[in-house]
């Protein structure tokens, strides 16, 4: 089933809300909803240890750990991923495809029941990452960005992967989403076909340069995740 462009943050808004996609057999495979909870394993480096997550954890467990989120935040069957029963092999999938290692960290931090709102969540997500630092990857697709969208701003790189608490969740955008949760392959994959020349517009402001990499972004993230398991 073709979905229209969305940006990367926008999927991630509908994915928490347990929406749905048809496989072409006609079921239906429930995608990620990313902010809301999915625990990530990034295959990518290690990141840094600075970090308010914990300082050992075992990324392995990290998806076992959601699934006791849901029952304490006593979260609705239907916004499990693929069911509780097959909620975990689908995780599994979904951090090796999508996740940085960076956002499996934060959510062994976050997901307890402190943190059962979304938005509480993803504020405690976002200061996680705060502590930690990018990838060589990373670094290079939020500068790659700037050079196409914002390259008379010398404070967009610093900018862009920075989170204001007290302007809350809402305050983020895709270039930050992109530059601290997508998995080292998935990064790599937006660096080179949604910077630059690919979207590229000469005279176009950065608003719109910036939309165009999020519909961007957005489509290769939807690419990415895994079906549910048979």
């Amino acid at each position: 089933m073709a979905l229209a462009p969305m940006p990367l943050a926008t999927v991630y808004a509908c994915t928490s809300n347990g929406a749905v996609i048809a496989d072409e057999d006609a079921s239906t495979t429930t995608v990620p909803r990313t902010d809301a909870a999915t625990p990530p394993v990034d295959s990518g480096p290690s990141v840094d240890a600075r970090t308010d997550g914990p300082a050992s954890f075992d990324p392995s467990k990290v998806c076992a750990q959601e699934l006791e989120y849901f029952a304490v935040c006593k979260t609705p069957p239907n916004d499990i991923n693929c069911t509780a029963t097959k909620f975990e092999a689908w995780c599994t999938l979904n951090q090796a495809a999508t996740d940085s290692a960076q956002r499996v960290r934060a959510r062994a931090a976050c997901l307890d029941a402190k943190h059962c709102t979304s938005s509480v969540l993803k504020d405690c997500l976002y200061k996680s990452y705060g502590t930690q630092q990018q990838t060589p990857a990373q670094a290079k697709l939020v500068a790659d960005y700037c050079a196409t969208c914002e390259p008379a701003d010398a404070t967009c790189a610093t900018r862009k992967i920075a989170y204001d608490a007290a302007k809350g969740p809402s305050s983020i955008d895709d270039v930050y989403l992109a530059a601290w949760e997508l998995s080292e392959a998935l990064t790599v994959a937006i660096d080179q076909k949604c910077t630059g020349p690919a979207i590229a517009d000469a005279g176009a402001d950065a608003g719109s340069c910036q939309k165009r990499f999020g519909n961007c972004a957005g489509s290769l993230f939807v690419d990415a995740l895994p079906d549910c398991p048979k």
